[in-house]
């Protein structure tokens, strides 16, 4: 048996958090482990919290591959919305897996979410510095002087 540990991360906000029921289900590359509902005896998923939570599994999944957030009715509250900005996940053998959402998850429903870093993307270098001259050099003798 292997247990897995979850930081979710709930986003910034007054209405940012939700009083429905949340579940997790861990698929990696050798299997995924049953649906595990992510529940402290209070108040879950507060906005700007992290709570963090044990989901255990009959077996070993390998590398995390993506997770299912299962957002169900909870008693008599209504549906409402939860934003989630991002969930951790931690092996048994230590390794960290990354899930950015950082989006609204309204309703009752599913939300299958990949691994990722979720950052920003490093800036492209301009075209025309002096280690891409030689290259430019080409086109000069073609007449492309406008490049």
């Amino acid at each position: 048996m292997a247990t897995y540990t979850v930081r979710v991360s709930t986003g910034q906000g007054l209405a940012a958090s939700t009083c429905s029921a949340i579940s997790i289900t861990l698929v990696g590359a050798h299997g995924e482990s049953p649906k595990h509902r992510l529940d402290h005896q209070g108040k879950d998923f507060a906005p700007g919290a992290v709570d963090e939570y044990q989901v255990p599994s009959a077996q070993c999944l390998g590398p995390i591959v993506l997770i299912r957030l299962h957002k169900e009715p909870h008693s008599f509250f209504p549906p409402d919305s939860w934003l989630c900005d991002r969930v951790q996940v931690t092996s048994p053998e230590g390794d960290t897996y990354r899930f950015p959402c950082y989006r609204w998850i309204e309703g009752y429903r599913t939300v299958e979410l990949r691994e990722g870093a979720g950052g920003f993307p490093k800036p492209i270098p301009p075209l025309r510095t002096r280690a891409h001259r030689p290259c430019l050099q080409g086109f000069v003798k073609l007449g492309l002087k406008n490049l």
